[in-house]
């Protein structure tokens, strides 16, 4: 496996900011692998964890927030995936047994809120795939009210958001 991150900022004071990150794997027997392969996500925006909002958008989308700036992954048509609160995905992620994540839970917030998405993959003997995922920081209005519109009725907190980490 090879993993390549590139970071793009916006102008000076933007508020925006894009990282990509590409897991390349190459099978390199003659048989089949069953490749699974989840990304795990755990961010504490404005330095407090129990106020954060997620909302799965649509196959490939899901936000996070908890005012502004609204953080914005992308992925290509994961298999699985989920919103929960931390302790659920790190929990069903770390234990031993094979987990599928749930395919739930949206909206989900306020709270410590983490999600994972899962991808499975049927690698060919000598074959190469790449998963891309984009990850996106804008406090640009479109977002913001796509967001706002899922998730009429939960309410947010007021603030600036600030990345801790990203976990995959």
């Amino acid at each position: 496996m090879d993993v390549l991150y590139t970071l793009v900022g916006g102008d000076p004071g933007s508020g925006y900011s894009l990282i990509m990150t590409d897991w390349t794997f190459t099978n390199k027997t003659n048989e089949t692998i069953d490749l699974h392969w989840f990304v795990y996500t755990d961010l504490d925006l404005e330095e407090t964890p129990e106020g954060d909002i997620a909302q799965f958008v649509s196959p490939n989308m899901i936000i996070q927030t908890e005012t502004l700036p609204v953080f914005t992954w992308y992925y290509p048509n994961p298999t699985h995936w989920e919103i929960a609160l931390f302790s659920d995905i790190i929990d069903k992620l770390t234990d031993d047994d094979a987990d599928n994540l749930a395919d739930a839970t949206s909206p989900l917030g306020l709270g410590e809120i983490a999600f994972a998405v899962q991808f499975d993959i049927m690698l060919a003997p000598m074959g190469t795939v790449m998963i891309q995922c984009k990850t996106q920081q804008t406090p640009e209005p479109s977002t913001l009210l796509l967001l706002c519109s899922g998730l009429a009725g939960l309410g947010l907190r007021r603030g600036m958001g600030k990345r801790r980490s990203v976990k995959s």
